[in-house]
C-alpha cells in the first residue's frame, strides 16, 4: 500500500507502473555496465546474482499492460549474464557474490530466504549428485503443484519443503550446476534451451511463481542492490580508473536506461490497442483477483474490455451521480475497480457496494429499495444482471455510465 500513498500525478496503478518501469531500466543498466567490466570488476557477479534473485518479483508485480512478455525476455538476458559473469570469476568472487545476494536477501520474507536454501547448499557442497537430487525433488514438487493449483500450505515446515520445488529454485540449481561443474563445456545449444525455459517462466507465470514472491517490493530490490554496491566500494581499489571511465559514458548510460523504457511502453501501447491485457486478466481471473493491491491496481488499470480509459471514468461518473447511502449492484468485470477505489483510495465510502453474482437479485434489490435507497446497476449485461426481472418488477433508466433501478408502487 506504499505506493498508493504517495502523492504525484495520476492514480495509483500507473504510479506503479512508472516506478517498475525506472527500476528495470535502471537495473537493466546496472547489469549491462556492469558485464562490459567483466574482466576487472566484482559488481559484475554481485549485480547478477542480486537481480535474478530479485528482479522478477517487481516485473511480474509491475502493473504495466504486457510487462510480463517484457520480463521473460529480460529475465533470460539476466541468466545469460549471470552464467557469464559466474563462469568467468574465481571461487572467491562468486562466494562475494552470493554473500552479498544473501544479505540482501534477509532484508525480504522468510519465502524468499527459503529459495536461497538449496543453492546456498548446492554452492557450498559442490557435489554434481546433490544438483541431481534438488533438481528431482523440484521437478516432482512442480508436477505435484500442478496438479493440485488449490492446495493451500499453512504450515510453516510444510512452507519451506514446498519452496524448494519452486520454478526459481530449479532455474538457480540448473545454472549452478552448469557455473560449478560444466563450466564452458555447456553445449550451447543446452544453454539456449535452458535459458529459453526459464526465461519463459514469467510469460506463463511458472509454477505459483508469483505467490513465492508476492510479499516483496522494489524496496527491497532497490535495498538489496545498495548492499551489494556497499560491498563493491568496500572493494574499490579492485577496480581499475579505465573501468571506471566506462560507467560515466552517458551514450551507454542513455542507452541501457532508455530502450527497456521505450521496449515497455511499446508492449503496454500493443496490448492496450488490441485488448490482450483485458483478455489474459479475464482468463486469470483467480490471479488477477486476489486480495493483493498490486493486483487490484492491474485490473483497475486495464478495465474494462470496452473501455480504454481504465477505471478512472467510471469512479469518476459514479462519485458525481451516486448520492450518499445509495447502492451499487456490481458485476465480476466492475467490483474490482468499485472495491480497489474504497479499499486502497479511500473512495466510494459512503455506498453500499452489492455483487451482482448474488443468488436472488432481485429480492434483495426490492428490499433495499423499500429502505429508502436509491439502486445502481453498473451495467446490464444478462451475463450478470437479472434485467428481465428487474424490468418487470421497476423502471431502469440510463444515468452516467449507470442505470439507476426504481421499483414500481
Amino acid at each position: 500500500h506504499v505506493w498508493t500513498k504517495i502523492i504525484l500525478f495520476g492514480n495509483p496503478a500507473w504510479r506503479i507502473n512508472l516506478f517498475s518501469a525506472f527500476l528495470s531500466a535502471l537495473t537493466l543498466a546496472l547489469l549491462v555496465m556492469a558485464v562490459r567490466n567483466i574482466s576487472s570488476s566484482r559488481l559484475t557477479s554481485t549485480c547478477a546474482a542480486i537481480s535474478l534473485i530479485f528482479s522478477h518479483s517487481w516485473f511480474l508485480n509491475s502493473v504495466i499492460p504486457g510487462t510480463a512478455i517484457l520480463a521473460s525476455f529480460i529475465f533470460m538476458v539476466q541468466i545469460f549474464l549471470s552464467i557469464r559473469a559466474l563462469m568467468t570469476r574465481s571461487i572467491k568472487a562468486e562466494s562475494l557474490s552470493y554473500c552479498t545476494a544473501l544479505i540482501g536477501a534477509l532484508l525480504a520474507p522468510h519465502n524468499a530466504l527459503v529459495f536461497l536454501l538449496p543453492a546456498l547448499y548446492l554452492f557450498l557442497s559442490r557435489f554434481a549428485a546433490s544438483f541431481w537430487i534438488f533438481t528431482g525433488l523440484s521437478l516432482a514438487g512442480i508436477v505435484f503443484k500442478s496438479a493440485t493449483s488449490d492446495f493451500s500450505i499453512n504450515s510453516y515446515p510444510l512452507l519451506i519443503i514446498f519452496s524448494l520445488f519452486e520454478f526459481p529454485v530449479v532455474a538457480s540449481l540448473l545454472i549452478l550446476y552448469g557455473t560449478m561443474h560444466l563450466k564452458k563445456r555447456m553445449p550451447e545449444l543446452l544453454k539456449f534451451l535452458l535459458l529459453a525455459w526459464i526465461g519463459s517462466a514469467p510469460a506463463t507465470g511458472g509454477t505459483d511463481l508469483i505467490g513465492l514472491f508476492a510479499e516483496m517490493n522494489s524496496a527491497l530490490l532497490a535495498l538489496s542492490l545498495l548492499t551489494g554496491c556497499g560491498v563493491e566500494y568496500l572493494h574499490a581499489r579492485m577496480i581499475r580508473k579505465e573501468d571506471l571511465k566506462r560507467w560515466s559514458n552517458p551514450i551507454l548510460i542513455s542507452i541501457v536506461v532508455i530502450l527497456p523504457l521505450v521496449s515497455t511502453a511499446l508492449t503496454a501501447y500493443i496490448f492496450r490497442h488490441t485488448r490482450l491485457d483485458t483478455y489474459i486478466a479475464m482468463k486469470n481471473e483467480k490471479i488477477i483477483l486476489r486480495d493483493n493491491p498490486w493486483c487490484d491496481a492491474t485490473w483497475y488499470a486495464l478495465w474494462p474490455m470496452k473501455n480504454g480509459e481504465g477505471g478512472e471514468k467510471l469512479l469518476a461518473d459514479a462519485e458525481r451521480t451516486i448520492p450518499s447511502g445509495s447502492v451499487i449492484l456490481a458485476d465480476p468485470e466492475t467490483m474490482p475497480v468499485l472495491d480497489y477505489a474504497r479499499r486502497v483510495e479511500g473512495r466510494l465510502n459512503n455506498i453500499l457496494l452489492l455483487s451482482a453474482d448474488i443468488d436472488e437479485q432481485l429480492p434483495e434489490l426490492m428490499s433495499l429499495s423499500l429502505e429508502g435507497r436509491r439502486i445502481f446497476l453498473a451495467g446490464i449485461d444478462s451475463r450478470y444482471y437479472d434485467a428481465v426481472a428487474l424490468g418487470k418488477m421497476g423502471n431502469i433508466e440510463s444515468s452516467a455510465g449507470f442505470f439507476e433501478w426504481t421499483m414500481k408502487k
